[in-house]
């Protein structure tokens, strides 16, 4: 919900996101729903604008969805549109960080194959922010695909949290390995 509230065009990833990671995961119904009220609460100021101000946003979205308005720039076809998001995607991750792009990518990538050939030995915690980290990254890419306007840089932001879940989770993983040689070939 907060994230709505910074950047709605991303914000509203967390929504589907949490209801599917949730039937998934098979998360009890009493905790879905204290989830959907700490969501709600957060989107107050939202809908009191709304009210206020006569749904201006929700039509304003809902007339941009229709292919109404031209707000968000020029419908690309779904080939291009793919294209489009891959590169979007691809210049976030390896600007991430303020190091080269190329070791952006494989410090995410070796931190990924890390994790996921570890997965049995991380704690239960470690390996649910893992997962919901993955899966979140996961599930952007595939909301956005049937996202038929170019991807703009504040859309893909919220990015940064999962990946500093999972590097943090691989660096913390790293340090507890007791060979010294092979966590200082990694570090």
């Amino acid at each position: 919900g907060l994230a709505m509230q910074f950047e709605a065009a991303f914000g509203v990833l967390f929504f589907p996101f949490l209801l599917i990671y949730s039937l998934v995961r098979k998360v009890q119904v009493k905790t879905i729903l204290f989830s959907f009220t700490g969501f709600f609460i957060t989107l107050l100021p939202q809908i009191l604008f709304e009210l206020r101000h006569g749904f201006v946003m929700s039509k304003t979205f809902l007339s941009e969805i229709s292919g109404q308005s031209q707000i968000l720039g020029e419908k690309l076809s779904f080939v291009d549109a793919q294209i489009s998001h891959l590169q979007s995607f691809l210049e976030f991750t390896g600007g991430i960080f303020e190091i080269p792009s190329q070791l952006s990518y494989l410090l995410i990538a070796a931190a990924v194959l890390y994790l996921v050939i570890n997965l049995k030995k991380l704690s239960p915690i470690a390996k649910e922010y893992f997962l919901a980290s993955l899966f979140f990254v996961l599930f952007a890419i595939i909301f956005y695909s049937w996202y038929l306007h170019p991807l703009k840089g504040w859309y893909l932001l919220g990015l940064r949290v999962p990946y500093i879940f999972i590097l943090s989770l691989f660096f913390s993983e790293i340090f507890k390995i007791r060979n010294l040689l092979f966590k200082g070939v990694v570090i």
